[in-house]
């Protein structure tokens, strides 16, 4: 389905492969940002404007899932990120 394929595309992690710096861009506006270790645990929620950049140098290496939800109540989507 294409509108699925141009929703998703609204959501960038970057880079993936990170090592200690990660950016998150969601389309325009407020959105809601979570990431979840692989086990599920919330790791970190805040809300932000149009892009996050975040320091991950102190985390731990493995697997994560960012979860980012429009702060309107929209859309939501969900990407693996891998921390080396």
């Amino acid at each position: 389905d294409v509108s699925e394929f141009k929703q998703s595309e609204e959501l960038h992690v970057f880079p993936n492969p990170a090592t200690d710096q990660l950016t998150i861009t969601f389309g325009e506006g407020e959105f809601d940002l979570q990431i979840f270790n692989a086990l599920g645990q919330n790791v970190y929620q805040a809300t932000h404007n149009g892009n996050a950049q975040m320091d991950l140098s102190d985390w731990s290496k493995g697997l994560y899932y960012v979860k980012v939800a429009s702060a309107t109540g929209g859309q939501e989507l969900t990407k693996k990120l891998v921390l080396q």
